[in-house]
């Protein structure tokens, strides 16, 4: 892995990242505009910022087509829009949950059968429309309703990390589950069911790209009661080992793919472009464990003393530098890679 793959694959990512901002612009603002208009409602400002500034440019962008690039299999302007609308519609389930109050079997009935779930409720025509789309679009739509069955199951079991009680090994199952199965979702839907060794590689991509958010919403988890494993670590020394340790099990993951070097190369950089962002985090809670004394109750810390803002020129700086080491533990980890 040289600096000139790293350098080509952050253009390349730039760009994609500003044609999919303008893909919201053009395409995913105005279709908002639309559902609230036929559906008579609105959705919150809090939705609009979730959707289009993380959710509809993440997923398409960071997730299908990093996988797709990986597969050699190019996407589509129609799975474009398929990647675009699960990135829509994938915090508006949250919602249906944690808003609504519906039940299991209510969004069961959403997801499996949308043409036929009756509600007057904005927000679940909504979800009720675009669920209709993706099913209908589905590269095999048996196996895309299954793992939104699974999707399901795992949003109900996250409930747990409401129990202040959960231990550290359950939140790990917790933080891995729910986001490999999220990675499995948008797999299955462009492209059908993945192998054994790419569902395996999903997992540890998935679970890691989920800690490194949770390192980030602390304050967020913390006024909401939701336990995470940032947010109960006592030691962040220790979990800083862990996180190096998960490192190493990706990198074993990613080298078992059946895909050329270079094409493994390019995805694991992609990968490391986000999840690198949790070392700095981790380093910033070291450091404030070390003015507070450990172990600290990150739930009665201040909202300025949890908020971690990568835009700022030291964190960059700390970004990169963080993005360079993992990429070295990278060549040592899989040397064998073909």
């Amino acid at each position: 892995m040289n600096l000139y793959m790293f350098f080509k694959t952050a253009i390349v990512i730039f760009r994609e990242l500003r044609a999919q901002k303008k893909y919201i612009n053009d395409v995913v603002e105005p279709y908002l505009n639309e559902l609230e208009v036929r559906h008579n409602g609105l959705f919150s400002k809090y939705q609009r910022f979730k959707i289009t500034s993380s959710y509809c440019l993440y997923v398409p962008v960071i997730v299908c087509y990093s996988v797709s690039r990986l597969i050699s299999k190019p996407i589509t302007q129609q799975q474009r829009r398929s990647a675009t609308m699960m990135g829509l519609i994938t915090p508006l389930y949250d919602d249906l949950l944690d808003e609504l109050n519906l039940t299991p079997s209510q969004i069961e009935q959403l997801t499996i059968a949308p043409e036929n779930y009756q509600s007057d409720v904005f927000l679940v025509n909504a979800v009720k429309e675009i669920g209709i789309d993706l099913n209908n679009s589905a590269f095999d739509k048996a196996a895309y309703l299954k793992v939104s069955r699974d999707v399901l199951q795992v949003q109900i079991e996250t409930i747990q990390q409401f129990n202040p009680t959960i231990s550290s090994a359950e939140l790990q199952q917790v933080t891995w589950d729910k986001a490999m199965i999220s990675f499995v979702f948008y797999y299955t839907h462009l492209f059908g069911t993945p192998t054994k060794e790419m569902s395996d590689a999903l997992y540890e991509v998935a679970g890691l790209q989920q800690f490194c958010n949770d390192l980030f919403d602390m304050y967020k988890d913390c006024q909401g009661k939701s336990y995470t494993l940032a947010n109960t670590c006592q030691n962040f020394t220790q979990l800083k080992s862990f996180f190096i340790e998960k490192n190493k099990a990706l990198f074993q993951k990613v080298s078992a793919l059946p895909y050329p070097k270079k094409d493994k190369e390019y995805f694991m950089i992609r990968m490391l472009l986000i999840i690198c962002s949790g070392l700095v985090a981790i380093n910033y809670m070291i450091k404030l464990e070390k003015i507070k004394g450990k172990p600290v109750n990150w739930f009665e810390l201040a909202r300025k003393e949890l908020i971690i803002d990568m835009e700022k020129p030291k964190n960059l700086i700390l970004w990169f530098f963080s993005l360079w080491k993992l990429m070295r533990l990278y060549q040592k980890t899989a040397p064998q890679i073909k």
